[in-house]
């Protein structure tokens, strides 16, 4: 099975991402006093960004999310994003 962090490249993540969540989810990313992660395992990773509860899964080759926010839906919204990118971040 393929790991969230294998998932969460940075193609990937623009792909999947809702129209600017890529470049604010970043900017969270960047200013890491706004993410707070809860458990962080190579299948399962989940925490709180900026007052929302993320979660990323690793579903085989597919990556899953949710997400607390109301823009949460079949794209990532910005808290996804910057979850994703420190989980690429600290990933061995």
């Amino acid at each position: 099975m393929v790991s969230v962090a294998d998932l969460v490249h940075e193609e990937a993540l623009r792909e999947l991402a809702e129209a600017g969540a890529y470049d604010e989810g970043t900017k969270w990313a960047d200013q890491q006093r706004l993410i707070e992660l809860a458990e962080f395992g190579p299948l399962r990773v989940t925490g709180w960004v900026h007052g929302c509860e993320v979660e990323l899964r690793s579903t085989g080759d597919e990556l899953a999310w949710s997400c607390s926010c109301p823009s949460a839906g079949t794209h990532l919204c910005a808290h996804v994003v910057a979850l994703a990118i420190e989980t690429w971040r600290r990933a061995p």
